[in-house]
């Protein structure tokens, strides 16, 4: 479980790392949402807010499913970062089917892909204790 809990907490640093720098360098948009809705404007706080926005509705859902799929016995690093990962995707196409707007989709999906890398790295990097029992006998 620690292993999991730094695997997320790994890959949570690094999309929030590439999302603020998108925010700061890409994104004037957000840069402005930001600002008159939150009063975030430095690049500490940009990085902090996206933090622990995302440590929020990322992090902690990850760590749930992961402690659900260890109790069944179905955990793998590949289902520890692809089951979070389907959620996320699927949570992305319904707000851009939405919203109408495919942007904030585009700017997401490659800083949480390079942080379920980073994830799928830390616990690709270990062994996960497990006792797989056959599905199909």
């Amino acid at each position: 479980m620690t292993r999991l809990v730094l695997a997320a907490l790994g890959g949570t640093l690094v999309s929030a790392a590439l999302l603020s720098l998108d925010i700061l360098f890409v994104d004037e948009r957000a840069l402005t949402i930001l600002n008159t809705l939150h009063a975030v404007s430095a690049p500490l706080e940009i990085f902090a807010f996206v933090l622990l926005v995302l440590l929020a509705f990322g992090t902690l859902p990850a760590i749930l499913i992961g402690a659900i799929l260890k109790a069944l016995r179905r955990a793998s690093p590949e289902t520890l970062v692809a089951t979070p990962a389907m959620l996320f995707l699927l949570t992305t196409i319904d707000v851009a089917v939405g919203t109408g707007d495919v942007r904030l989709a585009l700017e997401c999906l490659p800083a949480m892909a390079a942080g379920g890398l980073a994830m799928f790295w830390v616990l690709a990097r270990g062994k996960i204790p497990q006792v797989m029992e056959p599905v199909f006998k």
